[in-house]
């Protein structure tokens, strides 16, 4: 179970990071997704 949701999560951050590159081209809306994944968990 641990490795099914260590996969999901890396597979919406990838998904979530491209998203956000592409509209902003940028490495401020990155570290704003990393730090909103911290508060997450």
């Amino acid at each position: 179970m641990l490795l099914a949701t260590a996969a999901d999560d890396l597979i919406i951050a990838d998904f979530v990071r491209c998203f956000f590159e592409l509209r902003s081209g940028g490495a401020g809306a990155k570290i704003a997704f990393e730090s909103l994944i911290a508060v997450e968990r």
